[in-house]
């Protein structure tokens, strides 16, 4: 007597039983498959159950908040440290490590960072012409600021801490 085993291949978020059943049901051509597993004899055979996929955790980054053709955002809301509005931190590119722009908006005023020198530098700079400075804004992933002007103290340096990511 012979033995047959039931193989599964992931078809799309599903499991489809072997690969005849996946063609024959359409995965493949951007179809699910979501027939039900084919029946087995009862001798000497048992099912194989598909194995169960455990979702990864969520990465450090969420999915960007605009999306377009020429620019992607990725958003955060900063508690500003002096208190009162919050801080909107916006980067401009495809994440915030290679995002060579970020917009930090304050209720209705809003300064435009340019990234210091790419790749991947944290730092930003951009000219305020309040206070004739030119401001540094180093950003990481954790969604966390800190603004500088080049010719203060780092004691003065305020830090943008608790910056959740903001859905439009």
């Amino acid at each position: 007597m012979t033995k047959r085993f039931l193989t599964f291949r992931r078809c799309g978020s599903l499991w489809a039983p072997s690969l005849v059943a996946a063609l024959l049901t359409g995965c493949g051509a951007g179809q699910p498959a979501n027939t039900p597993q084919a029946a087995l004899p009862a001798s000497n055979t048992q099912a194989v159950a598909p194995r169960v996929q455990t979702p990864q955790p969520a990465a450090a980054m969420p999915p960007p908040a605009v999306t377009s053709s020429a620019r992607v955002q990725w958003r955060y809301q900063c508690p500003s440290p002096k208190g009162g509005e919050w801080l909107v931190a916006t980067y401009h590119g495809q994440s915030p490590e290679t995002a060579t722009a970020l917009t930090l908006q304050r209720g209705e005023s809003q300064t435009q960072f340019n990234r210091a020198r790419l790749p991947g530098n944290p730092v930003f700079l951009a000219n305020d012409e309040r206070n004739d400075y030119r401001w540094l804004l180093e950003a990481n992933g954790s969604g966390s600021l800190r603004v500088r002007a080049p010719n203060r103290t780092a004691v003065e340096t305020p830090v943008l801490t608790g910056c959740q990511p903001v859905q439009s």
